[in-house]
């Protein structure tokens, strides 16, 4: 492929996402639900998306969103290689999605809008089923179709982490104690 022939490539490429943007007004693409035999089983981790009060500093209080009422969300410990099930239950009046980073997964699954993966309905459930690949520290947050703020008072700042332990170096420590930040 040619210089002139990737960048005909990646302008079309960028010129139908905008396309495709433009065409649902900016919102998510709306994807059927899930069948039921996709639902069926119990899942591996259940993260729930909710508003939550957060005293982030003395007598500083914001609104924000958080998974399973804290924030960060909790930290998920999956086995590299394994199928790993997440529910995702939506509290909120708006679509969320959920994204993967630092994981080799399909689009499907990823949490991308642009890439294809369905959301989580308001007041509903989405059903992840993907193997966590590659070990590591990694980490998980929202792409809400709102946007970043659902009103002025809200600080969407909603994530988690992720250890996807490959089960080769057991390490010898008495704790480990993941510290995320957020600016």
């Amino acid at each position: 492929m040619t210089r002139r022939e990737w960048l005909l490539a990646a302008g079309a490429s960028v010129l139908t996402g905008a396309a495709t943007r433009a065409q649902h007004g900016g919102a998510p693409m709306h994807h059927p639900p899930q069948s039921a035999e996709e639902l069926a089983g119990p899942a591996d981790v259940t993260l729930r998306i909710g508003r939550l009060r957060h005293e982030i500093a003395p007598r500083r209080v914001v609104q924000t969103l958080a998974y399973n009422g804290q924030v960060p969300g909790p930290l998920l410990r999956v086995s590299r290689g394994r199928a790993l099930t997440v529910d995702v239950f939506s509290d909120t009046e708006v679509e969320d999605i959920v994204h993967w980073h630092g994981l080799h997964i399909r689009p499907a699954v990823d949490g991308v809008y642009e890439q294809g993966t369905p959301g989580v309905p308001p007041r509903g459930r989405r059903r992840y089923i993907f193997t966590p690949e590659p070990a590591g520290m990694r980490w998980y947050h929202s792409h809400n179709a709102a946007g970043r703020d659902l009103s002025r008072s809200t600080y969407t700042g909603q994530f988690g982490g992720m250890l996807v332990d490959d089960g080769r170096d057991p390490g010898a420590y008495d704790a480990d104690v993941p510290l995320l930040l957020h600016e």
